[in-house]
Protein backbone atom coordinates (compact mmCIF):
# COMPACT_ATOMS: atom_id res chain seq x y z
CA UNK A 1 0.00 0.00 0.00
CA UNK A 2 1.10 3.61 -0.13
CA UNK A 3 -0.72 7.00 0.61
CA UNK A 4 0.73 10.43 1.45
CA UNK A 5 -0.82 13.35 3.33
CA UNK A 6 0.18 16.75 4.27
CA UNK A 7 2.64 17.37 7.21
CA UNK A 8 3.96 20.27 8.73
CA UNK A 9 7.03 20.25 10.62
CA UNK A 10 7.26 24.12 12.78
CA UNK A 11 5.40 25.53 10.26
CA UNK A 12 6.77 24.29 7.44
CA UNK A 13 4.41 22.43 4.60
CA UNK A 14 5.67 19.16 3.52
CA UNK A 15 4.04 15.49 3.14
CA UNK A 16 3.96 12.50 4.99
CA UNK A 17 4.83 9.43 2.43
CA UNK A 18 3.24 6.13 3.52
CA UNK A 19 4.54 2.88 2.23
CA UNK A 20 3.80 -0.70 3.73
CA UNK A 21 2.83 -4.65 3.78
CA UNK A 22 1.35 -6.27 6.08
CA UNK A 23 4.44 -6.84 8.63
CA UNK A 24 5.83 -3.74 7.81
CA UNK A 25 5.26 0.43 8.12
CA UNK A 26 7.84 3.00 6.63
CA UNK A 27 7.21 6.44 6.85
CA UNK A 28 9.06 9.56 5.17
CA UNK A 29 8.17 13.18 5.28
CA UNK A 30 9.46 15.04 2.46
CA UNK A 31 8.80 18.91 1.41
CA UNK A 32 7.60 17.33 -2.31
CA UNK A 33 4.31 15.41 -3.49
CA UNK A 34 6.30 14.42 -6.43
CA UNK A 35 6.93 11.41 -8.62
CA UNK A 36 10.31 11.24 -7.54
CA UNK A 37 9.32 10.80 -4.03
CA UNK A 38 7.82 7.48 -4.74
CA UNK A 39 10.17 5.90 -6.93
CA UNK A 40 12.85 6.72 -4.67
CA UNK A 41 10.29 4.85 -1.74
CA UNK A 42 9.49 2.38 -3.92
CA UNK A 43 12.83 1.26 -5.67
CA UNK A 44 12.81 -2.18 -6.49
CA UNK A 45 9.80 -3.04 -5.67
CA UNK A 46 8.28 -5.45 -8.14
CA UNK A 47 5.10 -6.63 -6.48
CA UNK A 48 1.18 -5.43 -6.76
CA UNK A 49 0.92 -1.32 -5.27
CA UNK A 50 -2.61 -0.63 -3.78
CA UNK A 51 -3.02 3.11 -4.06
CA UNK A 52 -5.69 6.00 -4.56
CA UNK A 53 -5.59 7.44 -8.06
CA UNK A 54 -2.46 9.88 -7.73
CA UNK A 55 -0.71 9.95 -10.88
CA UNK A 56 2.50 9.48 -8.99
CA UNK A 57 2.15 5.83 -8.98
CA UNK A 58 1.47 5.33 -11.98
CA UNK A 59 5.33 6.39 -12.71
CA UNK A 60 6.30 2.87 -11.70
CA UNK A 61 7.66 1.01 -14.22
CA UNK A 62 7.69 -3.24 -13.20
CA UNK A 63 4.67 -3.29 -11.05
CA UNK A 64 0.52 -3.98 -10.99
CA UNK A 65 -1.67 -1.69 -9.72
CA UNK A 66 -4.76 -2.19 -7.91
CA UNK A 67 -6.90 1.45 -6.84
CA UNK A 68 -9.10 2.00 -4.31
CA UNK A 69 -13.08 1.17 -4.84
CA UNK A 70 -13.53 4.10 -2.05
CA UNK A 71 -11.81 6.63 -3.64
CA UNK A 72 -15.01 6.00 -6.23
CA UNK A 73 -17.85 5.05 -4.13
CA UNK A 74 -17.41 8.20 -1.71
CA UNK A 75 -16.97 10.62 -4.19
CA UNK A 76 -20.11 9.06 -6.02
CA UNK A 77 -22.23 9.34 -3.01
CA UNK A 78 -21.26 12.62 -2.00
CA UNK A 79 -22.44 13.88 -5.65
CA UNK A 80 -25.54 12.00 -4.50
CA UNK A 81 -26.22 13.73 -0.99
CA UNK A 82 -25.25 17.10 -2.60
CA UNK A 83 -27.72 16.14 -5.36
CA UNK A 84 -30.19 14.19 -3.90
CA UNK A 85 -32.69 15.07 -7.22
CA UNK A 86 -30.17 14.20 -9.64
CA UNK A 87 -31.41 10.49 -11.48
CA UNK A 88 -28.03 10.74 -13.08
CA UNK A 89 -26.22 10.80 -9.85
CA UNK A 90 -28.30 8.41 -7.72
CA UNK A 91 -28.47 5.84 -10.51
CA UNK A 92 -24.42 5.61 -10.58
CA UNK A 93 -23.81 5.36 -6.99
CA UNK A 94 -26.26 2.56 -6.62
CA UNK A 95 -24.84 0.76 -9.88
CA UNK A 96 -21.33 1.47 -8.72
CA UNK A 97 -22.33 0.21 -5.19
CA UNK A 98 -23.53 -2.74 -6.57
CA UNK A 99 -20.47 -4.17 -7.84
CA UNK A 100 -18.01 -3.63 -5.63
CA UNK A 101 -20.27 -5.41 -3.38
CA UNK A 102 -19.95 -7.92 -6.31
CA UNK A 103 -16.42 -7.62 -6.56
CA UNK A 104 -15.96 -8.16 -2.86
CA UNK A 105 -18.05 -11.70 -3.32
CA UNK A 106 -16.17 -12.65 -6.35
CA UNK A 107 -12.91 -12.43 -4.72
CA UNK A 108 -14.30 -14.94 -1.91
CA UNK A 109 -15.13 -17.33 -4.62
CA UNK A 110 -11.09 -18.30 -6.06
CA UNK A 111 -12.60 -20.80 -8.28
CA UNK A 112 -14.67 -18.63 -10.66
CA UNK A 113 -12.22 -15.33 -9.75
CA UNK A 114 -11.03 -14.71 -13.17
CA UNK A 115 -14.76 -15.30 -14.77
CA UNK A 116 -16.41 -12.38 -12.33
CA UNK A 117 -13.54 -10.69 -12.70
CA UNK A 118 -13.70 -10.12 -16.34
CA UNK A 119 -17.73 -10.00 -16.03
CA UNK A 120 -17.24 -6.81 -13.61
CA UNK A 121 -14.35 -5.33 -15.71
CA UNK A 122 -17.64 -5.39 -18.42
CA UNK A 123 -20.00 -3.86 -16.23
CA UNK A 124 -17.79 -1.40 -14.90
CA UNK A 125 -17.23 -0.37 -18.72
CA UNK A 126 -21.21 -0.24 -19.29
CA UNK A 127 -21.20 2.28 -16.41
CA UNK A 128 -19.00 4.13 -17.25
CA UNK A 129 -19.97 4.82 -20.58
CA UNK A 130 -23.42 5.40 -20.27
CA UNK A 131 -24.16 8.75 -22.15
CA UNK A 132 -27.23 9.58 -19.66
CA UNK A 133 -25.19 9.22 -16.65
CA UNK A 134 -22.85 11.69 -18.08
CA UNK A 135 -25.23 14.51 -17.97
CA UNK A 136 -24.23 15.24 -14.63
CA UNK A 137 -20.59 16.70 -14.41
CA UNK A 138 -19.38 15.10 -11.04
CA UNK A 139 -20.76 11.93 -12.65
CA UNK A 140 -18.98 11.94 -16.13
CA UNK A 141 -15.60 12.56 -14.29
CA UNK A 142 -15.84 9.42 -12.13
CA UNK A 143 -16.85 7.81 -15.42
CA UNK A 144 -13.35 8.97 -16.66
CA UNK A 145 -11.72 7.91 -13.83
CA UNK A 146 -13.15 3.91 -14.23
CA UNK A 147 -12.61 4.31 -18.03
CA UNK A 148 -8.56 5.34 -16.70
CA UNK A 149 -8.35 2.73 -14.43
CA UNK A 150 -10.56 -0.61 -15.56
CA UNK A 151 -7.85 -3.23 -15.00
CA UNK A 152 -6.86 -2.11 -12.05
CA UNK A 153 -10.36 -1.99 -10.24
CA UNK A 154 -10.30 -5.40 -10.73
CA UNK A 155 -6.91 -6.36 -9.33
CA UNK A 156 -8.33 -7.75 -6.11
CA UNK A 157 -10.96 -9.84 -7.53
CA UNK A 158 -8.15 -12.58 -8.58
CA UNK A 159 -5.60 -12.07 -5.79
CA UNK A 160 -6.63 -12.89 -2.30
CA UNK A 161 -3.71 -11.31 -1.07
CA UNK A 162 -5.19 -8.20 -2.11
CA UNK A 163 -8.19 -5.78 -1.03
CA UNK A 164 -10.54 -3.59 -2.69
CA UNK A 165 -10.02 -0.32 -0.87
CA UNK A 166 -6.44 1.35 0.24
CA UNK A 167 -8.16 2.16 4.13
CA UNK A 168 -5.45 -0.22 5.44
CA UNK A 169 -2.74 2.66 4.76
CA UNK A 170 -5.02 5.47 6.02
CA UNK A 171 -6.05 3.65 8.90
CA UNK A 172 -1.85 3.97 9.44
CA UNK A 173 -2.51 7.61 8.63
CA UNK A 174 -5.15 8.20 11.44
CA UNK A 175 -3.04 8.84 14.04
CA UNK A 176 -0.98 11.80 11.66
CA UNK A 177 -4.77 13.19 10.78
CA UNK A 178 -5.93 12.96 14.34
CA UNK A 179 -2.33 14.78 15.78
Amino acid sequence: WADESTHKVDGASGYLWLVMTPEVVLYEADRSRGQEVAQRLLEGFTGTLHSDFYAVYWTMQGITHAVCWGHLCRPARQIVEREPESAEAVSFHDRLSGLYVRAVAAQQRPETAARNARAIKGDLKTLATDPTLAQNAGVAKLQRRILRHLPELVTFITNPALEGTNNRAEREFRPHAIG
